[in-house]
């Protein structure tokens, strides 16, 4: 409805008893030298005429509409007024009828309300014409169509009668007719035919028996049904063994307690004694008002003729209790405080709790409590009285329209986080905050809202919609109990572990509750696991982890052998003449012979050409590959088994030993002396040179060869990169 069909009859008295006494002063001034302002008389009159033509327009309204029947007048939660058909008020979710109490008419109909003085001036006679001839020609076309829908009603009833009257003949005709039959289609057309006619067609497949045969089957039906029964009771009582009963022997410290056997209460249990059970599993429960029971239940599991005992631990409650007395209509109705089953409302009509927050709800089959669920919080000498009625449950039917438009009202629902899910009586509605339901029935509702990773305060809200009471409003806060947090992982086909759980592989962007959380990865041949990492995850902070791992290096060489593969690792012999330019050629190399010494063979590294100036200088190059997104979390070191021999170069005065370790073409060890002579032999006794900082993802070359001023052949065992 627009702002200009709501009346203000306030606003309207106000601004009338503002321009009279602007008149009566002006009247009481003798001189006026100020002439009042053109433009703001005008904003006057447009005023005055705005709010007078409101309020005729609305009188017009009421005057044209009573007159007729078929219209009704109704109202909305904004006290806004409309006139609808029955028709129109079937599609209407906004307005609702109004309804007066006997006072209110009363009231209405002797005193009524303030009248507003309208001017009897041409012009406003002219208006009010042209309103009230506006409105009964709306008020007449829209009659027009209500009274067409009753008709096109009529019409399509008297049709529906006309039909089950041919029926109906059609039906008693056939019947007098020997060798007719009625039969149906698919989509339950009917039509009678000779046995003849319905061989020789295919549309009609299935016989309508007449209430007579279905009579006669059915008969049939119960007197076969009759007969199996009781053939599989005397059958039973032959094949079905006496029931197999065993014994349960339950030990408590407290005498004065309850027994439940699979939440049903054990009549005549006394503790220590034994109570006589069917053979099978059974869930054993005690409950004693005022005390802990450890375990909460345990499954005894009752043999043939044997005893089975279990014992239960009572502890008093310590510190401060609170009493909760229950009104419950049925007794064999089950209680459940904080989820976990507390017996049945005959036995614990009242219980002795700890102080805190509790909930507490009951079930009966076939029946629904109300409200579902009580949610309080307990103080140390506290009594709460809290009350459930149990009513049936009733197949869902169509309400009648008319009525449930009357005997409904709105509750509005909002919360400061957007989108969390509406639930009304228990059941989900499908909208979400913030949103106003619509066409709710009169009574008592519970209002509840839902969102994953949120604390929801208060739990839940009661609302009672009445006539005097059309619309509610509920409003929740929400806290957050999770974050959106990232974890990255290298190399991206690790596998995330988040609390034992495999959530994804390289990165995972999810919620997690707050609190500390344990991550942990897969293994990878190649690769240092990271190990266990702890997140604790906060409502500040940061919120994105990264986590790599290292490279797990390891290759070993030694003359025809290396590991891990030769997919990875290659061995070449050859030489240097100049500078680091290494020249593969397997007949000017290293020589390749057992050492008695060793046990192995080994390379055995001098000069390359004896008659040559320079003679150039044995090598041997090792070519490996590293992991693409290599990390590394730890030094890598080179391990030479590289010893000192007593075989002198023939002709060569000198005596010294010296080497040199080039990789990926940068010299990394230059005139290195051997440490150990091969009288010192040892798989312990070797040389390290840490080549990290050379290292490069990918292929890398590495070149150890005799040094251009040695003199002394050197023994080359093996080496190690790892």
């Amino acid at each position: 409805m627009s702002d200009k069909n709501k009346f203000n009859e306030d606003e309207l008295r106000r601004k009338i008893r503002e321009q009279l006494e602007r008149k009566h002063s002006e009247k009481q001034v003798k001189t006026n030298p100020n002439q009042p302002d053109a433009q703001e008389a005008t904003g006057n009159e447009e005023d005055e005429s705005y709010f007078l033509e409101i309020y005729v327009r609305r009188k017009l309204q009421e005057e044209v509409f009573s007159r007729h029947a078929e219209f009704i007048k109704c109202g909305n939660h904004l006290d806004q007024i409309k006139w609808l058909t029955p028709l129109e008020l079937e599609e209407e979710f906004e307005f609702f009828p109004l309804e007066y109490t006997f006072w209110e008419r009363f009231r209405k109909k002797f005193s009524g309300s303030k009248k507003a003085k309208v001017p009897d001036t041409p012009e406003i006679n002219k208006m009010i014409d042209e309103f009230r001839k506006e409105i009964e020609e709306d008020a007449e076309e829209r009659i027009k169509k209500y009274k067409t829908h009753l008709i096109e009603n009529k019409k399509q009833i008297q049709d529906d009668l006309e039909k089950k009257i041919f029926e109906e003949e059609q039906e008693r005709f056939y019947r007098s007719k020997k060798g007719y039959h009625k039969y149906k289609n698919h989509i339950n057309e009917t039509t009678w035919m000779t046995r003849e006619e319905f061989d020789h067609q295919d549309e009609f497949t299935d016989r309508v028996l007449t209430p007579m045969e279905k009579l006669q089957r059915r008969f049939v039906m119960a007197l076969v049904i009759i007969g199996i029964g009781v053939g599989v009771y005397f059958i039973s009582d032959f094949l079905t063994p006496e029931s197999q009963k065993g014994y349960l022997i339950v030990d408590l410290n407290v005498e004065n307690s309850s027994l439940y056997i699979n939440q049903n209460l054990a009549i005549g249990f006394t503790p220590g004694e034994p109570y006589v059970l069917d053979e099978g599993e059974h869930e054993i429960a005690v409950i004693s008002s005022g005390y802990t029971v450890e375990p909460s239940f345990q499954t005894a599991e009752i043999s043939v003729g044997d005893t089975t005992n279990v014992t239960f631990e009572m502890t008093e409650f310590a510190g401060n209790m609170g009493v909760v007395r229950l009104n419950i209509p049925f007794n064999d109705a089950t209680i459940f405080l904080d989820g976990k089953f507390k017996g049945t409302a005959q036995e614990s009509k009242i219980l002795v709790l700890e102080t805190g927050d509790h909930s507490l709800t009951v079930k009966k089959e076939n029946y629904i409590p109300v409200p579902q669920l009580h949610s309080f919080s307990l103080n140390a000498g506290d009594t709460i009285d809290l009350a459930f009625r149990l009513t049936p449950q009733k197949s869902k039917t169509t309400a009648n329209r008319a009525s449930s438009s009357i005997n409904v009202g709105l509750i509005e629902v909002s919360s400061n986080v957007r989108d969390a899910q509406i639930i009304l009586n228990g059941q989900k509605t499908g909208f979400a905050t913030d949103y106003i339901l619509q066409k709710i029935p009169f009574g008592q509702h519970i209002v509840r809202v839902e969102k994953e990773g949120y604390k929801i305060y208060p739990k839940e809200q009661v609302v009672k919609l009445s006539k005097d009471m059309r619309q509610a409003k509920v409003s929740f806060t929400m806290t957050s109990t999770s974050r959106l947090v990232t974890i990255n992982v290298l190399p991206k086909k690790a596998k995330i572990i988040i609390n034992g759980n495999e959530v994804a592989s390289g990165s995972f962007s999810g919620s997690l509750p707050l609190g500390k959380h344990i991550v942990t990865f897969n293994d990878l041949e190649g690769y240092q696991n990271p190990g266990e990492q702890v997140l604790d995850i906060k409502k500040e902070g940061g919120s994105k982890y990264e986590f790599k791992y290292g490279s797990d290096i390891f290759y070993e060489i030694k003359p025809g052998k290396v590991l891990p593969s030769p997919s990875v690792v290659s061995v070449s012999s050859g030489y240097i003449m100049n500078g680091i330019n290494f020249k593969v050629n397997s007949g000017n190399g290293p020589d390749f012979e057992a050492d008695e010494i060793i046990g192995e063979k080994v390379w055995n590294m001098g000069f390359a050409f004896q008659y040559k100036n320079p003679p150039g200088t044995d090598a041997v190059l090792i070519r490996f590959n590293t992991p693409s997104d290599m990390n590394i979390t730890k030094d890598v070191k080179l391990k030479l088994w590289l010893y000192e021999s007593k075989s002198k170069y023939p002709l060569v005065l000198g005596s010294r030993a010296e080497y040199r370790v080039i990789l990926n073409n940068v010299i990394i060890a230059n005139h290195v002396k051997p440490k150990f002579t091969m009288d010192q032999f040892s798989s312990s006794n070797y040389e390290e040179i840490s080549i990290s900082e050379h290292l490069r993802a990918g292929g890398n070359v590495l070149i150890i060869a005799v040094d251009t001023d040695n003199a002394v052949f050197l023994k080359f065992w093996k080496a190690e990169i790892r």
